[in-house]
């Protein structure tokens, strides 16, 4: 799915104003009471106060910049890695074709050499059929425009670069019914080299082909499918991005 056409289909679209560039970074082991006892600022300020871009959900409402279909979103308290909150994705049996909900960041990251996003993920509510996508990462090079995608199972992840030729690379056993699991995804363009780990373990290295980006990258994430005949939920938390 390319960013334009999930951007032509969508009945909700909002500014990116509503995401707010609070810096910091994320640490699976965070304590959830933290934020709610601390009094010494957000989650992320307390964490990496120089990443390019963080959400934790706790500071101010988030609104997604797409939806559509048979499916929902909310800020909610019960599986919040950092307290109080953590954003909740589900997606529901629908047989009318494309459903997701997607956030959205350009990251304020021009022309970066090396790109991470890293974030905390929680399946509440998994199907066996369908391979929703959490994370679609795309930018334009010198040589046209490239897109990077995560999909899921209800135990693995994949990542896959569109175009490329080379298939999906998966990290098996990367993803656990009712646990969170911290994700993170480093892109390094000079050496045109994908790595990928859940836990602080990594799971896929894999080259790429797209050239470095002009500009900075935009990242949507949260959850999407082309057809849905089975219901997921996802949680994420802690979502950052640094660059260099």
């Amino acid at each position: 799915m390319t960013l334009a056409a999930a951007t032509a289909a969508c009945s909700l679209v909002v500014t990116l104003d509503d995401l707010r560039s609070d810096a910091g970074t994320s640490d699976a082991a965070s304590d959830g009471a933290s934020d709610a006892a601390s009094g010494d600022g957000s989650w992320c300020s307390r964490n990496a106060p120089d990443a390019n871009f963080c959400e934790d959900f706790d500071e101010h409402a988030v609104t997604p910049s797409q939806s559509l279909g048979s499916s929902a979103y909310a800020q909610e308290d019960a599986h919040a890695t950092s307290a109080p909150l953590a954003a909740r994705t589900s997606l529901f049996v629908d047989a009318g074709g494309k459903t997701l909900v997607w956030l959205a960041t350009d990251s304020n990251s021009s022309n970066p050499a090396t790109y991470t996003v890293a974030f905390d993920l929680f399946l509440e509510v998994a199907g066996s059929v369908d391979k929703p996508q959490l994370i679609q990462l795309t930018f334009s090079t010198d040589a046209g425009s490239s897109e990077i995608d995560v999909n899921a199972t209800a135990t693995a992840l994949s990542v896959n670069e569109i175009g490329s030729g080379n298939g999906a690379s998966i990290c098996n056993n990367a993803i656990a019914l009712d646990a969170w699991r911290h994700v993170t995804l480093t892109i390094d363009f000079p050496s045109k080299m994908l790595t990928m780990s859940t836990q602080g373990n990594n799971c896929v290295t894999r080259s790429l082909v797209a050239n470095a980006p002009l500009g900075s990258p935009m990242l949507l994430y949260g959850i999407y499918t082309t057809s849905v005949i089975e219901s997921w939920q996802w949680d994420f938390d802690n979502v950052v991005v640094t660059s260099q």
